[in-house]
């Protein structure tokens, strides 16, 4: 207990007996009044000091935290009997808010205004505040005034500064076992149930619980339905999380991944190493070219370098997503694009082109049906679908969908917004005026100029500088010809012409069979015929008519 002033309305209880101090007499006397029986009496200090020295006297204790202790009706004692046995936590909370009030309570009560409280804790949140030691922790002027009040009525006790959960009345159960049982056995099978639901119906259910309890029950037995708001506090004290379990019905796989973290996916280590390939319908109504009429929203086949971040093939056109486009796609892909700037008026060029070594797809029937495999196992591409609704799994290619959009598409007029809310009133019909051809003009500008050479955070570089780095490193490229293909890997220079009938010319100089492979893999050195090569040695032997390249450099 803290210092006690024995003064009018001072409360004490004597031998069970509760009585309060109405007069404050001279040599030390104070006239008391017996509430129960309404007899007054004189004592003086002495003897109150020696009853309560004794055990007699049991004065009244205020702030947070006092209790009646045993039958008593008065409260004379604290919940919290020894400061010590509070956690260090709690303690040093105390300790913070008695060094944030201690300068408060020198100051006069007609000092200590709001105004004043608030000029207080300005000055604490300085820099000369801080470098006090006043600064640490946030408290309101409404929380600094609570502990003041607190603080005054304890008499100074510290333990009424203890943050209020410690205090067992609130955060504490006031409930019975029993009914506490049936809360906490309804709120279990919520969560073992996920449904969508409310924190009403949570409570209704406790009641219907309660009423099948109290049957057969003399009404004195008979248990009490707690409040709403405690069952509100109860699926609430686990937090967000943990009222997302009792409300909530079970998330679905995809809403599971969009709450989960994003994780990086497969990472390149060299130019083509892994192409993905995907279709959308595009954002934007085009017009016709004689008669500027709405024709409709085209769709957008792309393939996309996972290593440089550049796109690899495109194809634009009003055919539904399907084999064809994809085929168109890839073909873009693998030849040379060295007409870009003059055909579409691009000032970078599109350096992108050669045989991927894995193409990713998802599970469309047209991409994962025997056309698209067949044609790939003859070049030599892996073709590896993804996962049935699992777009993550490409995610390189989903999320330049979405720059594209976001940074061309939906600023120009006719786009259609990615939804309805987003359009609004917005005449999407009414404003279109790009027709088809002119838009791949602006889309090959916008990937080649804009989109190319900006810093792309999925690859950690400019996709354009990231591409002629790895060239010019020697990033492997899988050589291609117009009949066939060469199995080496070379460093930029393009693949020989056909030289003949049933036979081609490799870079490195070898004359093959489309179905025969060269089978060099060391760097080129010098040219052959004009053309750069490998500068190996000819193999002079011969295979059933067919020369091989053998050499290891």
């Amino acid at each position: 207990m803290g210092r006690l002033y024995l003064g009018v309305g001072t409360r004490y209880q004597w031998d069970g007996r509760m009585c309060v101090v109405v007069q404050v007499l001279r040599d030390g006397q104070v006239l008391v009044e017996d509430q129960p029986g309404g007899g007054q009496a004189v004592v003086t200090r002495a003897e109150l000091t020696a009853a309560w020295d004794r055990g007699a006297v049991r004065f009244e204790v205020r702030g947070p935290g006092a209790r009646a202790e045993g039958a008593a009706t008065l409260a004379t004692g604290y919940t919290i009997a020894d400061f010590h046995v509070v956690p260090e936590a709690e303690r040093g909370e105390a300790w913070r808010r008695y060094a944030l009030i201690r300068p408060l309570l020198a100051w006069p009560a007609q000092v200590r205004t709001r105004r004043a409280i608030e000029a207080y804790l300005s000055s604490l949140s300085s820099d000369a505040g801080r470098a006090a030691g006043k600064g640490d922790g946030a408290s309101s002027r409404g929380s600094v005034e609570r502990y003041l009040r607190a603080f005054e009525a304890s008499g100074g006790d510290i333990r009424a500064l203890v943050p209020a959960a410690e205090w067992g009345g609130v955060g504490e159960s006031r409930l019975g076992a029993e009914v506490e049982g049936i809360i906490q056995g309804v709120l279990g099978e919520c969560r073992a149930a996920p449904a969508q639901r409310t924190v009403r119906d949570v409570y209704f259910m406790v009641v219907e619980r309660v009423r099948v309890r109290n049957q057969g029950r003399a009404p004195e037995e008979r248990l009490a339905p707690p409040g709403l708001s405690t069952i509100e506090r109860r699926v609430r004290a686990g937090g967000e999380a943990g009222a997302g379990e009792v409300l909530r019905r079970r998330p679905g796989p995809g809403e599971r991944q969009a709450a989960a973290g994003v994780r990086p996916g497969p990472r390149a280590t060299r130019p083509l190493e892994r192409v993905e390939l995907d279709h959308t319908v595009l954002d934007l109504i085009v017009v016709d070219e004689e008669d500027r009429l709405p024709i409709g929203r085209p769709t957008v086949t792309l393939a996309l370098d996972v290593y440089s971040g550049l796109p690899a093939g495109l194809h634009v056109g009003f055919e539904a997503a399907g084999y064809g486009a994809a085929m168109r796609c890839l073909l873009h892909s693998i030849l040379p694009k060295e007409d870009a700037r003059a055909r579409y008026g691009t000032q970078q060029g599109w350096p992108v082109y050669g045989l991927p070594e894995t193409l990713v797809v998802d599970r469309e029937p047209h991409l994962v049906g025997g056309d698209l495999a067949d044609a790939c196992g003859q070049l030599g591409i892996h073709l590896d679908p993804t996962p049935v609704r699992r777009p993550w799994f490409k995610g390189a290619i989903e999320r330049q969908f979405r720059t594209q959009n976001t940074g061309l598409v939906h600023g120009l007029p006719g786009t259609t917004f990615s939804h309805v809310l987003a359009r609004g009133e917005y005449d999407a019909a009414g404003m279109a005026c790009i027709s088809l051809t002119r838009f791949r003009e602006i889309l090959h500008m916008y990937l080649l100029d804009v989109y190319g050479q900006e810093w792309n955070r999925g690859v950690e570089g400019v996709p354009a500088q990231r591409w002629a780095a790895a060239v010019a490193g020697g990033g492997r490229r899988r050589c291609t010809t117009t009949r066939g293909r060469c199995g080496c890997y070379w460093d930029g220079a393009r693949c020989g012409r056909s030289s003949g009938r049933g036979s081609t010319t490799c870079a490195c100089g070898t004359r093959v069979r489309s179905w025969r492979r060269c089978m060099c893999r060391s760097r080129r050195r010098s040219g052959v015929r004009g053309r750069p090569g490998c500068g190996c040695r000819r193999c002079t032997r011969s295979t059933r008519g067919a020369s091989r390249c053998g050499s290891t450099g």
